[in-house]
């Protein structure tokens, strides 16, 4: 919750108002930008879910706070465009693209703009979800070339690349054509630590996103009889703060969606953040006791699913069963119901254990999950 003496100071007139506590500020690599510690992640906000009214609030509770980073998919930023959000005066955006192509890219830049009522996009992130023969083939389809025209045209000021593969962050860092990295990276998902220090090696700034693994590592009812041990120590500021205490990372960027979010992570920016390998290694156990050693981390790296495609959200529904399993929250049920496609439709194929990182057994997992939501 927002302490009293903070909702003083954000409420008072512009002409009482006391000096806010500062956020602290990082380089982000070779951009010279000094940006916010940690930064808003709209992915979350622009599918409907919120009104204008509801983000301009949260930017303007942001940037009160001092946050100056803001991030989001591109090709549906209108909604940020009416809320306020442009780049420029300190407020550093940066949209991640999945064009395929110069031609495709070029139209998306054009239209991101006139949709965030902008002159330029500050950061133009080339998306390489699928891995390394995704990077490869858009470098071949021009869309790099594209983004390094938009460069020096001024519509884009810097060039990043989105990824959780690190065979592709390193490649991409060494290739000496991308300012900044954006990856996935929390308490549940620190596979790519070890590129962040080659990113500061070659002046790359380093965007940790994600932060809170698709929402499983947050408490969700903090009052349930069902509760697991351990559980409440499962939240935003907890999360956050691990992230932050990583001084190779520049900015650590969050799917907040409400004010009371905002503040308990922004608050661990507000100071340096120093965590013990200890304390680091209770905070791996804890999460280990209250969710197991194989939950999804919803990175997405066995995606697409083979037989069915980008439609089968597995991270999705293994997350909603773990989530039901340890809080017994029907609305979990209801969230099942409602997918499209839903685990009974896994064929067993296997291919998406392949490609999973942790080598989670997915198929058990998705069909335990369909009994378990179902019943």
């Amino acid at each position: 919750m927002i302490p009293r003496w903070f909702k003083r100071i954000i409420h008072s007139t512009e002409s009482s108002k006391e000096e806010l506590p500062k956020i602290m500020m990082r380089r982000l690599g070779r951009t010279e930008l000094s940006v916010s510690a940690i930064g808003q992640d709209f992915q979350d906000m622009i599918w409907g879910t919120h009104s204008v009214e509801q983000v301009a609030k949260l930017i303007k509770f942001l940037r009160d706070m001092g946050v100056n980073f803001f991030s989001s998919v591109a090709n549906n930023v209108s909604l940020l465009g009416k809320a306020g959000l442009v780049p420029g005066n300190n407020v550093y955006v940066s949209l991640t693209f999945h064009e395929e192509t110069d031609g495709q890219i070029k139209s998306a830049i054009k239209k991101n703009i006139r949709e965030l009522n902008s002159k330029y996009i500050t950061i133009a992130m080339m998306d390489s979800f699928m891995g390394i023969e995704e990077y490869d083939q858009k470098i071949k389809n021009g869309v790099l070339a594209e983004l390094k025209r938009a460069k020096k045209a001024g519509v884009i000021k810097f060039i990043g690349i989105k990824t959780a593969h690190k065979d592709v962050l390193k490649k991409a860092i060494l290739s000496d054509e991308f300012d900044i990295i954006d990856t996935m990276h929390s308490m549940a998902f620190e596979i790519n630590a070890d590129v962040f220090e080659l990113a500061q090696k070659h002046n790359v700034g380093v965007i940790a996103s994600d932060i809170f693994a698709g929402g499983i590592l947050l408490n969700r009812d903090v009052n349930s009889e069902n509760i697991v041990k351990g559980i409440t120590e499962m939240n935003i500021s907890n999360a956050s703060k691990y992230v932050l205490a990583n001084k190779n990372i520049s900015c650590c960027s969050a799917r907040m969606t409400s004010i009371d979010a905002a503040w308990a992570a922004v608050e661990n920016a507000m100071h340096s953040v120093v965590l013990s390998e200890d304390e680091k290694n209770n905070m791996r156990n804890n999460m280990i006791n209250v969710l197991g050693k194989d939950f999804c981390r919803s990175c997405k790296m066995c995606f697409p699913c083979k037989e069915l495609g980008y439609d089968f959200n597995i991270d999705v529904i293994l997350r909603t069963s773990r989530m039901f399993e340890k809080y017994k929250i029907n609305r979990f049920k209801e969230e099942y119901a409602h997918m499209k496609l839903k685990a009974d439709k896994c064929t067993q194929c296997g291919s998406c254990e392949a490609k999973c990182p942790f080598k989670i057994q997915i198929g058990q997992g998705l069909k335990a999950a369909h009994k378990i939501l179902s019943e």
